[in-house]
């Protein structure tokens, strides 16, 4: 698994269409008090076919939505492989959600 490629995996249909959709099927918890954004920070590997495997959450989840955040990504459509040396590559890929809670 490659940390670092020449060209990194991404979403087909780019970042921003990427979280727009994401958040979509993002069902928030509740989180009480004056919260204003709920974050995590999820860590995997995208496979040679765009897949997603061995997903965690890396750092804190202090208002426990790391389950949510795994689940919808697993939801997600596949993405573009990394690329490294003209071939199609494994790589590790650190993804920060954060979402506004209203």
């Amino acid at each position: 698994v490659w940390g670092f490629v020449q060209k990194k995996a991404s979403p087909n249909e780019g970042m921003e269409a990427f979280y727009k959709s994401y958040v979509r099927k993002f069902n928030a918890p509740e989180v009480g008090g004056n919260v204003q954004e709920i974050s995590v920070l999820l860590k995997f590997v995208v496979e040679k076919d765009g897949s997603f495997t061995d997903i965690q959450i890396a750092g804190p989840d202090p208002h426990n939505i790391g389950k949510e955040a795994i689940r919808v990504l697993k939801a997600m459509p596949k993405w573009k492989p990394a690329e490294h040396n003209g071939k199609t590559v494994r790589s590790s890929f650190k993804l920060p959600i954060k979402l506004r809670v209203n």
